[in-house]
């Protein structure tokens, strides 16, 4: 006997609730704490029409869900083929749909980082914003022909921006998707230098409620060790790929505001990168000796260095390349504008140190500064390029000894935990 047709029609798919289909939806908006540097399709250059583009998120959190997951994986290959079902490839349509909302009136405020005009002496200088940290943005610096043109200004950047990031996948990827977001809301942001802080965000709400995060920063602390726990997979992983860990290395400083956070840390960067025997004096760093070396030229020393203090090595390498030197106080090197890269393909590297402002509880924010594990050296080495090739290759791996010739490492060969411990 035959089974009769129902005579109620199936439920238009499109009239399941996310429940009965195993979808979560959610929407999440953020605020910018501090200026968004480029974020367009061009490098470096905002978008004046599509502020905050969601292929730009999509790609933050790829990144953020390789540190967090990547261990969880045998090989390369099998983390690519999981992270194209997730986010997309050429051959893959993405399980996570997202869609990003900026609201009229909410797409920031232009204001260039740099100008040239009149100083205090009534001399043509660089005047950078109030709303920056000048250190983090040299990259908009001017060139030095164009510092003696009253008026000059930078590229722009955006103040004050704010979006909505509406995001659509199964329900059995939550836990990828909450590492990833999670990660890339703690130490990542929007556009070009985020490992600098430009373009950090707060998440500000998720659906109908309130975000924030602890004031106090032991507090804070505690729940950001707690959560990397609950996100990063811990596990022998490819060095390649930049990787958290619960117990990576990473401080916290009291601030203030966002900006006075976020100036605080770069001020800290730049003593240590820059120190000096005086304050115009020479550097305490042995890269300018190591070029003069490499050009055949006599080094100049320091009243307290000898000879013997010269170490043939560019440490400051692992803070992120290329370093760019301009040596103008050297009669002989002064026209010459000299490269540190990476060798071959790998020419550049992405710093390890994360510094970012990280607005919390209260009003507050406080300053965050992480080393990520990652390569802190391209595979092939580096190449000084701007002089004739020389041997040995230029190196920035130090040994005990030599560290302790080095004045701001305390004879700790370690340069980036020897900055963070300085905090």
């Amino acid at each position: 006997m035959s089974r009769k047709a129902p005579s109620i029609p199936p439920p238009a798919l499109d009239s399941l609730k996310d429940v009965e289909l195993g979808m979560i939806t959610q929407v999440r908006k953020y605020e910018l704490i501090t200026p968004l540097f480029g974020g367009g399709v061009e490098p470096a250059t905002a978008d004046p029409v599509t502020v905050i583009r969601g292929s730009s998120i999509r790609g933050q959190l790829r990144f953020w869900w390789r540190a967090c997951r990547s261990a969880g994986f045998d090989s390369l290959s099998e983390m690519s083929t999981q992270e194209g079902n997730l986010w997309g490839n050429t051959d893959t349509s993405s399980l996570v749909v997202i869609d990003v909302t900026v609201e009229e009136g909410k797409t920031g405020k232009p204001e260039p980082a740099f100008r040239v005009d009149l100083n205090h002496k009534n001399k043509l200088d660089v005047i950078p914003s109030e709303k920056i940290a000048p250190y983090a943005a040299f990259p908009l610096l001017p060139e030095e022909q164009e510092k003696r043109k009253r008026g000059w200004q930078s590229e722009n950047v955006r103040h004050n921006v704010e979006f909505s990031l509406t995001l659509r996948y199964p329900q059995r990827i939550e836990s990828d998707v909450n590492a990833a977001l999670w990660a890339w809301e703690t130490f990542g942001g929007i556009g070009a230098r985020t490992r600098r802080g430009f373009g950090a965000i707060r998440l500000l709400t998720i659906g109908d409620k309130t975000h924030s995060l602890p004031a106090r920063t032991d507090e804070l602390e505690r729940q950001i060790r707690n959560k990397l726990k609950q996100h990063v997979i811990v596990g022998p992983h490819n060095p390649e790929v930049p990787k958290l860990h619960p117990d990576m290395p990473l401080k916290l400083l009291n601030g203030s505001t966002p900006l006075v956070a976020w100036k605080q840390l770069l001020d800290r960067l730049l003593r240590f990168r820059q120190e000096r025997y005086k304050k115009f004096g020479k550097s305490k760093w042995p890269e300018a000796n190591e070029i003069r070396r490499r050009a055949e030229l006599p080094p100049r020393l320091a009243d307290e260095q000898t000879l013997n203090d010269l170490v043939e090595k560019f440490p400051r390498a692992v803070f992120g390349l290329p370093i760019v030197f301009h040596m103008p106080h050297d009669p002989s090197l002064k026209e010459l504008t000299l490269t540190l890269q990476g060798v071959n393909k790998i020419q550049r590297l992405s710093s390890p140190l994360i510094l970012r402002p990280l607005a919390c509880g209260e009003g507050k924010a406080v300053g965050l500064a992480l080393i990520l594990n990652t390569p802190r050296i391209p595979l092939g080495g580096l190449s000084l390029d701007g002089l004739p090739a020389s041997d040995p290759q230029p190196s920035a791996k130090l040994t005990l000894a030599e560290a302790k010739k080095i004045n701001p490492l305390k004879a700790d060969p370690d340069v980036l935990h020897v900055f963070l411990n300085s905090l």
